[in-house]
């Protein structure tokens, strides 16, 4: 396996129970795929794939105490800046509902809710803290779809623990500051 999986694999293990982390073999697989995009930061990173003219943020981790220091804002913006230099026009993630934290740096980074997946999260407890997207048990490579169905923020709030906020971004121009 590469180094770089191993260190990837780590760094999820340490932010990620549930659903699980991927592994090492599952990290080398996607560094391998085309159209992965990787972007590190000091303890953390950001992985994204591209379809097309779209692309989906499949994962970003930050190491427990390096958070609240600006990591996953620079492995978010690094990113975007690769997928639009590669032509990507907007990218996807997934976020838990009842994630104030992770949802503020998206909403911070001007992406907007455009959908919902009841109980995507099956078994994650609720007020978790960590910033994740991940893919269902089993298949951490394969992309989600997009939801046709908005949803607002109020209803965002309220929602219960396992569900999904899908949240977009157009990528014409940089993130607001």
């Amino acid at each position: 396996m590469s180094t770089t999986a191993g260190r990837l694999a780590r760094i999820h293990r340490a932010c990620f129970t549930t659903p699980r982390p991927w592994s090492e073999a599952e990290f080398a697989g996607l560094l391998g795929e085309p159209g992965v995009v990787l972007s590190e930061v000091p303890e953390g990173f950001a992985l994204a794939r591209i379809a097309g003219d779209e692309a989906e943020l499949l994962t970003i981790a930050v190491l427990p105490a390096s958070r609240r220091r600006g990591r996953a804002r620079a492995a978010l913006q690094a990113t975007e800046a690769a997928l639009r230099a590669r032509g990507v026009a907007r990218i996807f993630l997934e976020v838990a509902a009842d994630n104030a934290a992770a949802r503020a740096l998206y909403a911070a980074c001007g992406y907007e809710t455009v959908g919902r997946r009841p109980g995507y999260y099956r078994g994650r407890a609720p007020a978790d803290d960590r910033a994740q997207r991940t893919a269902p048990a089993g298949d951490p490579a394969r992309p989600a779809r997009p939801a046709t169905s908005a949803t607002s923020a109020t209803s965002a709030r309220r929602a219960p623990a396992g569900d999904a906020l899908i949240l977009a971004r157009r990528l014409g121009s940089p993130p607001p500051p």
